[in-house]
C-alpha cells in the first residue's frame, strides 16, 4: 500500500491506515511493505506516518514491518510511523509491534530515522528487501526514470562497495 496525499484528521491520523486493532492470535495481520509520502495533519492523539491507532494484545509482535514514511507528521503526540499506544501507556514500537520501518529525517538516528541521501541513494530499498524472500523493495537508481524513494516493484538494490572515491559512504546498486 502507498499513499501520497495530506491527511487531515481530528484523531487516530495515519498515512496508510488510521486504527489497526489486532487479537490475540492474529500474528500475521499487520500493515507490511508500505509507504507513505503524504503529509499528516491532525488535531488529536494517536497519529502517525504509517498507522495513527493501533491495538494489540501483549502475545501479538510485528504488525508494522518493512515500511517507511517520508511525510511531515503534526499533532500532539505524533510520530513519524505509528501514534500508538498500549493499554499500559507504552509506545508500540518498544514492545516489538514496529520492526525494519524508516522515516525522513534530518540526520540517521539509529531508530529508523534516515536522511534524504540514503533514501535517494538506494539504502533504504536495500535495508527494506533485507532477509525477505521475495523480491519486493526496488529503487531506480540510475538512467532516465530515476525514483527518488524507495518503490514496490523497482529494480533490485544491492550494496556495491563498502566504501566511494571519498572512503566514507557505502554504494548502492
Amino acid at each position: 500500500i502507498s499513499k501520497g496525499y495530506d491527511m487531515h484528521a481530528q484523531s487516530f491520523a495515519g498515512g496508510v491506515v488510521g486504527i489497526l486493532t489486532i487479537g490475540e492470535g492474529r500474528e500475521n495481520y499487520g500493515v507490511f511493505n508500505s509507504y507513505n509520502t503524504g503529509n499528516i495533519i491532525a488535531a488529536g492523539n494517536y497519529d502517525g506516518g504509517i498507522i495513527g491507532g493501533h491495538s494489540f494484545t501483549e502475545n501479538t509482535e510485528k504488525h508494522i514491518t518493512n515500511c517507511y514514511n517520508t511525510g511531515k507528521v503534526t499533532g500532539p503526540d505524533a510520530t513519524e510511523i505509528d501514534g500508538c499506544f498500549n493499554s499500559n501507556g507504552e509506545k508500540c514500537s518498544d514492545h516489538g509491534s514496529s520492526i525494519n520501518n524508516y522515516y525522513l529525517a534530518q540526520k540517521d538516528d539509529g531508530n529508523g530515522g534516515k536522511t534524504i541521501n540514503q533514501f535517494t541513494s538506494g539504502e533504504v530499498a536495500y535495508l527494506l528487501q533485507y532477509n525477505q524472500k521475495e523480491e519486493i523493495w526496488g529503487q531506480n537508481l540510475t538512467g532516465q526514470n530515476i525514483n527518488e524513494y524507495p518503490i514496490i516493484g523497482g529494480n533490485k538494490v544491492c550494496k556495491a562497495d563498502e566504501n566511494d572515491s571519498n572512503n566514507n559512504n557505502i554504494l548502492y546498486v
